[in-house]
Protein backbone atom coordinates (compact mmCIF):
# COMPACT_ATOMS: atom_id res chain seq x y z
CA UNK A 1 0.00 0.00 0.00
CA UNK A 2 0.87 3.49 -0.99
CA UNK A 3 0.27 7.24 -0.88
CA UNK A 4 1.51 10.39 -0.52
CA UNK A 5 0.67 11.80 2.83
CA UNK A 6 -0.85 15.01 4.12
CA UNK A 7 2.16 16.27 6.32
CA UNK A 8 5.50 14.37 6.50
CA UNK A 9 7.05 12.11 8.76
CA UNK A 10 9.87 12.19 10.62
CA UNK A 11 12.49 9.72 8.99
CA UNK A 12 14.88 7.75 11.62
CA UNK A 13 17.69 8.99 12.69
CA UNK A 14 20.80 7.03 14.23
CA UNK A 15 23.08 9.99 16.14
CA UNK A 16 26.61 8.60 15.76
CA UNK A 17 29.36 8.84 18.95
CA UNK A 18 33.20 8.78 18.93
CA UNK A 19 33.71 5.29 20.20
CA UNK A 20 36.81 6.10 21.85
CA UNK A 21 34.87 8.64 24.00
CA UNK A 22 31.90 5.71 24.45
CA UNK A 23 34.58 3.31 25.25
CA UNK A 24 35.94 5.56 28.02
CA UNK A 25 32.39 6.15 29.58
CA UNK A 26 32.16 2.52 29.16
CA UNK A 27 35.06 1.91 31.50
CA UNK A 28 34.83 4.04 33.82
CA UNK A 29 31.49 2.58 34.84
CA UNK A 30 32.97 -1.14 35.16
CA UNK A 31 32.93 -0.66 39.29
CA UNK A 32 29.36 0.09 39.17
CA UNK A 33 28.27 -4.17 38.67
CA UNK A 34 25.04 -3.81 40.64
CA UNK A 35 23.35 -7.55 41.07
CA UNK A 36 25.73 -10.61 41.05
CA UNK A 37 25.51 -12.89 37.79
CA UNK A 38 23.69 -15.56 37.73
CA UNK A 39 24.38 -19.59 36.98
CA UNK A 40 21.44 -20.86 34.53
CA UNK A 41 19.50 -17.57 34.59
CA UNK A 42 15.70 -17.02 32.98
CA UNK A 43 15.45 -15.95 29.84
CA UNK A 44 12.88 -13.37 28.57
CA UNK A 45 12.32 -12.02 24.55
CA UNK A 46 10.00 -9.89 24.04
CA UNK A 47 8.66 -8.82 20.47
CA UNK A 48 6.66 -6.50 19.14
CA UNK A 49 5.51 -6.30 16.05
CA UNK A 50 6.02 -3.51 13.34
CA UNK A 51 7.73 -1.41 16.16
CA UNK A 52 9.94 1.60 14.95
CA UNK A 53 12.81 2.29 16.89
CA UNK A 54 12.28 5.82 16.54
CA UNK A 55 8.92 6.07 18.23
CA UNK A 56 10.52 4.59 21.51
CA UNK A 57 11.15 7.33 24.23
CA UNK A 58 15.03 5.69 24.45
CA UNK A 59 15.54 6.24 20.90
CA UNK A 60 14.76 10.02 20.92
CA UNK A 61 11.00 9.28 20.00
CA UNK A 62 8.10 11.24 21.08
CA UNK A 63 5.69 7.98 22.89
CA UNK A 64 6.34 7.80 26.08
CA UNK A 65 7.16 4.14 26.70
CA UNK A 66 8.72 4.14 30.63
CA UNK A 67 8.83 0.56 30.51
CA UNK A 68 11.07 -0.21 27.87
CA UNK A 69 13.03 2.61 28.73
CA UNK A 70 14.24 0.78 31.74
CA UNK A 71 15.52 -1.95 29.64
CA UNK A 72 17.48 1.06 27.85
CA UNK A 73 18.65 2.55 31.40
CA UNK A 74 19.46 -0.04 33.11
CA UNK A 75 21.23 -2.67 30.10
CA UNK A 76 22.24 -1.95 26.71
CA UNK A 77 20.70 -0.34 23.46
CA UNK A 78 21.75 -1.10 20.08
CA UNK A 79 21.00 1.85 18.05
CA UNK A 80 22.00 0.83 14.90
CA UNK A 81 19.86 -2.69 14.73
CA UNK A 82 18.35 -4.19 11.63
CA UNK A 83 15.92 -6.71 10.82
CA UNK A 84 16.71 -8.88 7.75
CA UNK A 85 13.24 -8.61 5.96
CA UNK A 86 10.65 -6.06 7.05
CA UNK A 87 7.97 -9.14 7.07
CA UNK A 88 6.81 -10.88 10.54
CA UNK A 89 7.47 -14.62 10.02
CA UNK A 90 11.05 -14.24 8.03
CA UNK A 91 12.43 -11.87 10.45
CA UNK A 92 10.72 -13.87 13.74
CA UNK A 93 12.47 -17.41 12.28
CA UNK A 94 15.67 -15.56 12.21
CA UNK A 95 15.67 -13.96 15.59
CA UNK A 96 14.81 -18.00 16.75
CA UNK A 97 17.81 -19.24 14.62
CA UNK A 98 20.45 -17.39 14.13
CA UNK A 99 20.32 -17.50 10.58
CA UNK A 100 19.48 -15.16 7.53
CA UNK A 101 16.59 -15.91 5.64
CA UNK A 102 18.25 -17.33 2.42
CA UNK A 103 19.05 -20.28 5.09
CA UNK A 104 16.17 -20.66 6.75
CA UNK A 105 13.98 -20.82 3.82
CA UNK A 106 11.69 -18.50 4.90
CA UNK A 107 11.40 -15.86 2.67
CA UNK A 108 7.52 -14.52 2.94
CA UNK A 109 4.60 -14.97 5.28
CA UNK A 110 3.47 -17.83 3.30
CA UNK A 111 6.56 -19.99 4.24
CA UNK A 112 7.13 -22.28 7.33
CA UNK A 113 10.02 -22.52 8.61
CA UNK A 114 11.19 -25.69 8.04
CA UNK A 115 11.75 -29.39 10.79
CA UNK A 116 15.36 -30.05 12.11
CA UNK A 117 16.04 -26.44 12.31
CA UNK A 118 17.78 -25.74 15.51
CA UNK A 119 16.34 -22.33 17.27
CA UNK A 120 16.85 -20.81 20.74
CA UNK A 121 13.74 -22.92 22.29
CA UNK A 122 15.21 -25.71 21.73
CA UNK A 123 18.16 -25.32 22.89
CA UNK A 124 17.59 -24.10 25.42
CA UNK A 125 14.85 -26.80 26.00
CA UNK A 126 17.45 -29.68 25.41
CA UNK A 127 19.49 -27.81 28.43
CA UNK A 128 16.91 -28.03 31.03
CA UNK A 129 15.35 -25.05 30.53
CA UNK A 130 11.50 -25.06 30.81
CA UNK A 131 9.91 -23.18 27.93
CA UNK A 132 6.82 -21.17 26.51
CA UNK A 133 5.41 -19.28 23.81
CA UNK A 134 2.31 -16.08 23.86
CA UNK A 135 1.69 -14.49 20.51
CA UNK A 136 -0.87 -12.01 19.87
CA UNK A 137 -1.07 -12.97 15.94
CA UNK A 138 -2.40 -15.99 13.89
CA UNK A 139 0.46 -14.74 11.62
CA UNK A 140 2.78 -16.94 14.07
CA UNK A 141 0.65 -19.80 15.28
CA UNK A 142 2.23 -23.03 15.60
CA UNK A 143 2.02 -23.09 11.42
CA UNK A 144 5.30 -21.06 11.19
CA UNK A 145 7.08 -23.52 12.18
CA UNK A 146 8.90 -21.71 14.89
CA UNK A 147 6.85 -24.05 18.20
CA UNK A 148 9.42 -27.35 17.99
CA UNK A 149 11.50 -26.41 21.75
CA UNK A 150 8.17 -24.86 23.71
CA UNK A 151 6.07 -27.17 25.92
CA UNK A 152 3.77 -24.40 25.56
CA UNK A 153 2.86 -22.18 22.54
CA UNK A 154 -0.31 -20.70 22.48
CA UNK A 155 -1.46 -18.15 19.45
CA UNK A 156 -5.01 -17.09 19.17
CA UNK A 157 -7.45 -19.51 18.04
CA UNK A 158 -10.19 -17.81 16.52
CA UNK A 159 -9.57 -13.95 15.73
CA UNK A 160 -6.24 -13.12 13.83
CA UNK A 161 -4.62 -10.90 16.68
CA UNK A 162 -5.49 -10.25 19.79
CA UNK A 163 -4.53 -7.28 22.07
CA UNK A 164 -1.37 -7.27 24.39
CA UNK A 165 -3.31 -7.71 27.31
CA UNK A 166 -4.66 -11.44 25.81
CA UNK A 167 -0.98 -12.09 25.51
CA UNK A 168 0.47 -11.13 28.72
CA UNK A 169 -2.13 -12.28 31.14
CA UNK A 170 -1.49 -15.86 30.28
CA UNK A 171 1.93 -16.03 30.13
CA UNK A 172 1.66 -14.52 34.07
CA UNK A 173 -0.18 -17.24 34.86
CA UNK A 174 2.54 -19.44 33.03
CA UNK A 175 5.03 -17.64 35.22
CA UNK A 176 3.04 -18.44 38.48
CA UNK A 177 2.75 -21.72 37.50
CA UNK A 178 5.85 -22.65 36.86
CA UNK A 179 8.61 -25.28 38.41
CA UNK A 180 10.62 -23.19 40.32
CA UNK A 181 13.51 -25.72 40.33
CA UNK A 182 14.16 -25.03 36.52
CA UNK A 183 15.60 -21.88 34.65
CA UNK A 184 12.61 -20.95 31.96
CA UNK A 185 12.90 -19.28 28.73
CA UNK A 186 9.32 -17.18 27.79
CA UNK A 187 8.61 -15.63 24.50
CA UNK A 188 6.19 -12.79 24.79
CA UNK A 189 4.91 -11.61 20.90
CA UNK A 190 2.43 -8.55 20.79
CA UNK A 191 0.55 -7.54 17.67
CA UNK A 192 -0.95 -4.28 18.66
CA UNK A 193 1.48 -1.66 16.73
CA UNK A 194 0.48 -2.79 13.53
CA UNK A 195 -2.78 -2.40 11.16
CA UNK A 196 -5.51 -1.39 12.58
CA UNK A 197 -4.02 0.90 14.22
CA UNK A 198 -6.72 1.34 17.17
CA UNK A 199 -5.73 0.69 20.54
CA UNK A 200 -7.84 -0.93 22.55
CA UNK A 201 -8.61 0.56 26.21
CA UNK A 202 -7.04 -1.45 29.05
CA UNK A 203 -9.94 -3.74 29.49
CA UNK A 204 -8.52 -5.42 26.08
CA UNK A 205 -12.07 -5.31 24.47
CA UNK A 206 -10.06 -6.33 21.18
CA UNK A 207 -14.08 -6.52 18.97
CA UNK A 208 -13.55 -2.35 19.26
CA UNK A 209 -10.14 -2.10 17.42
CA UNK A 210 -11.21 -1.55 13.94
CA UNK A 211 -14.35 -0.06 14.98
CA UNK A 212 -12.00 2.87 16.94
CA UNK A 213 -9.33 3.09 14.52
CA UNK A 214 -7.79 3.43 11.19
CA UNK A 215 -7.56 0.09 8.96
CA UNK A 216 -5.70 -1.14 5.72
CA UNK A 217 -9.28 -0.53 3.90
CA UNK A 218 -9.57 2.74 5.36
CA UNK A 219 -5.81 4.00 4.56
CA UNK A 220 -6.48 2.39 0.82
CA UNK A 221 -9.88 3.83 -0.05
CA UNK A 222 -8.80 7.58 0.91
CA UNK A 223 -5.69 7.11 -1.00
CA UNK A 224 -7.71 6.11 -4.01
CA UNK A 225 -10.08 8.72 -3.32
CA UNK A 226 -7.61 11.50 -3.31
CA UNK A 227 -5.23 10.63 -6.66
CA UNK A 228 -2.78 8.39 -4.67
CA UNK A 229 -2.51 11.38 -1.58
CA UNK A 230 -3.47 10.69 2.28
CA UNK A 231 -5.24 13.44 3.26
CA UNK A 232 -2.90 15.04 6.21
CA UNK A 233 -5.91 14.71 8.87
CA UNK A 234 -5.87 10.77 8.31
CA UNK A 235 -2.12 10.91 8.21
CA UNK A 236 -1.74 12.61 11.24
CA UNK A 237 -4.63 10.60 13.15
CA UNK A 238 -3.12 7.02 11.94
CA UNK A 239 0.07 8.40 13.38
CA UNK A 240 -1.39 8.95 16.46
CA UNK A 241 -3.21 5.88 17.08
CA UNK A 242 -0.03 3.96 16.49
CA UNK A 243 1.93 5.92 18.60
CA UNK A 244 -1.30 4.63 20.64
CA UNK A 245 -0.53 1.39 20.43
CA UNK A 246 2.73 1.36 21.35
CA UNK A 247 2.32 3.11 24.51
CA UNK A 248 -0.46 0.27 24.94
CA UNK A 249 1.85 -2.40 24.72
CA UNK A 250 4.38 -0.69 26.76
CA UNK A 251 1.90 -1.02 29.66
CA UNK A 252 1.43 -4.32 29.29
CA UNK A 253 4.79 -4.60 29.42
CA UNK A 254 4.86 -3.01 32.47
CA UNK A 255 2.86 -5.67 34.06
CA UNK A 256 4.97 -8.53 33.00
CA UNK A 257 8.12 -7.36 34.70
CA UNK A 258 5.60 -6.19 37.43
CA UNK A 259 4.73 -9.83 37.76
CA UNK A 260 8.49 -11.10 37.32
CA UNK A 261 9.83 -8.46 39.95
CA UNK A 262 6.89 -9.66 42.61
CA UNK A 263 8.39 -12.74 42.46
CA UNK A 264 12.01 -11.86 42.67
CA UNK A 265 12.68 -13.13 38.97
CA UNK A 266 13.26 -9.97 37.02
CA UNK A 267 17.46 -9.69 38.30
CA UNK A 268 17.75 -13.35 37.42
CA UNK A 269 16.31 -13.29 34.06
CA UNK A 270 18.00 -12.06 30.59
CA UNK A 271 15.23 -9.98 28.96
CA UNK A 272 15.77 -9.02 25.20
CA UNK A 273 13.84 -6.30 23.54
CA UNK A 274 12.92 -6.02 20.40
CA UNK A 275 10.82 -6.40 17.31
CA UNK A 276 10.08 -7.99 14.46
CA UNK A 277 10.54 -4.99 11.66
CA UNK A 278 9.11 -1.23 11.59
CA UNK A 279 6.59 0.50 9.67
CA UNK A 280 6.91 3.20 7.12
CA UNK A 281 5.94 6.52 7.58
CA UNK A 282 9.33 8.23 6.10
CA UNK A 283 9.79 11.06 3.17
CA UNK A 284 6.05 11.92 3.45
CA UNK A 285 5.04 8.34 2.22
CA UNK A 286 3.01 5.79 3.84
CA UNK A 287 3.84 2.15 2.49
CA UNK A 288 3.26 -1.10 3.92
CA UNK A 289 6.11 -2.08 5.16
CA UNK A 290 6.89 -5.09 3.47
CA UNK A 291 7.26 -2.78 0.61
CA UNK A 292 9.74 -0.49 2.29
CA UNK A 293 13.46 0.17 2.47
CA UNK A 294 13.59 2.70 4.11
CA UNK A 295 15.24 2.77 7.67
CA UNK A 296 11.59 2.92 8.97
CA UNK A 297 10.52 -0.23 8.08
CA UNK A 298 14.67 -1.71 8.39
CA UNK A 299 16.06 -0.42 11.39
CA UNK A 300 14.33 -1.97 14.81
CA UNK A 301 14.69 -1.29 18.56
CA UNK A 302 17.35 -4.09 20.22
CA UNK A 303 17.36 -4.15 24.48
CA UNK A 304 19.05 -6.49 26.46
CA UNK A 305 19.46 -6.42 30.18
CA UNK A 306 20.51 -8.65 32.59
CA UNK A 307 22.32 -6.93 35.83
CA UNK A 308 25.41 -8.24 36.95
CA UNK A 309 26.52 -9.33 33.28
CA UNK A 310 25.44 -6.47 31.02
CA UNK A 311 26.42 -2.86 32.08
CA UNK A 312 23.23 -0.47 32.51
CA UNK A 313 23.18 2.68 30.52
CA UNK A 314 25.69 0.79 27.59
CA UNK A 315 24.69 2.50 24.12
CA UNK A 316 26.44 0.32 21.11
CA UNK A 317 26.21 2.45 18.15
CA UNK A 318 28.14 -0.64 15.52
CA UNK A 319 25.72 -2.14 12.83
CA UNK A 320 23.97 -5.30 14.29
CA UNK A 321 21.00 -7.41 12.93
CA UNK A 322 18.62 -9.46 14.39
CA UNK A 323 19.73 -12.72 13.81
CA UNK A 324 22.76 -12.31 16.62
CA UNK A 325 19.94 -12.21 18.92
CA UNK A 326 19.62 -15.94 19.54
CA UNK A 327 23.22 -16.91 19.87
CA UNK A 328 24.04 -13.66 22.25
CA UNK A 329 20.65 -15.11 24.48
CA UNK A 330 22.49 -18.81 24.39
CA UNK A 331 25.61 -17.34 25.14
CA UNK A 332 24.58 -14.94 28.45
CA UNK A 333 22.61 -18.54 29.58
CA UNK A 334 25.64 -20.34 29.21
CA UNK A 335 24.42 -22.64 26.74
CA UNK A 336 26.32 -23.52 23.58
CA UNK A 337 24.92 -22.80 20.19
CA UNK A 338 23.99 -25.51 17.83
CA UNK A 339 25.38 -26.27 14.32
CA UNK A 340 24.42 -23.61 11.68
CA UNK A 341 23.73 -20.89 14.38
CA UNK A 342 26.50 -19.03 12.67
CA UNK A 343 25.91 -15.20 13.67
CA UNK A 344 28.59 -13.71 15.94
CA UNK A 345 27.50 -12.41 19.54
CA UNK A 346 26.26 -9.34 19.95
CA UNK A 347 28.76 -8.76 22.34
CA UNK A 348 31.45 -10.35 20.38
CA UNK A 349 34.25 -7.10 20.24
CA UNK A 350 35.35 -6.09 16.72
CA UNK A 351 39.20 -5.60 15.88
CA UNK A 352 39.26 -2.45 17.23
CA UNK A 353 40.27 -1.61 20.99
CA UNK A 354 37.83 1.04 20.92
CA UNK A 355 34.84 -0.86 20.26
CA UNK A 356 31.92 -0.48 22.32
CA UNK A 357 30.75 -4.14 22.63
CA UNK A 358 34.43 -5.26 24.26
CA UNK A 359 33.12 -3.28 27.29
CA UNK A 360 29.85 -3.88 27.52
CA UNK A 361 29.81 -7.00 29.47
CA UNK A 362 30.64 -7.40 33.21
CA UNK A 363 33.49 -9.98 32.95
Amino acid sequence: MSGRAGGRAAPGRGSRRSPGLVAVAFALVACSRGAPAVDRPNVLLVTVDTLRADRLGCYGGRVATPQVDRIAREGALFSSAACPMPMTRPSVSSIHTGRHPRSTGVVNNAIALGDGVPTLASSLQASGWRTAAFVGVRLLDTGAGIFPGFETYEAPPKRYQVPAAEVVEPAIRWVAQRDVTRPFFLWVHLFDPHLPYAPPDDSGNGARMEERGVTRRSLLEAAEDHGGDLPAPLFERALALYDDEIAYADRWIGKLFDALESRGLLDRTVVAFAADHGECFDHGIFFEHSDCLYDGAAKVPLLLRFPGRIRAGTRIDAQVELAQLAPTLLGLAGVARPVGMDRPDLFAPAAADDDPAAWALVQ
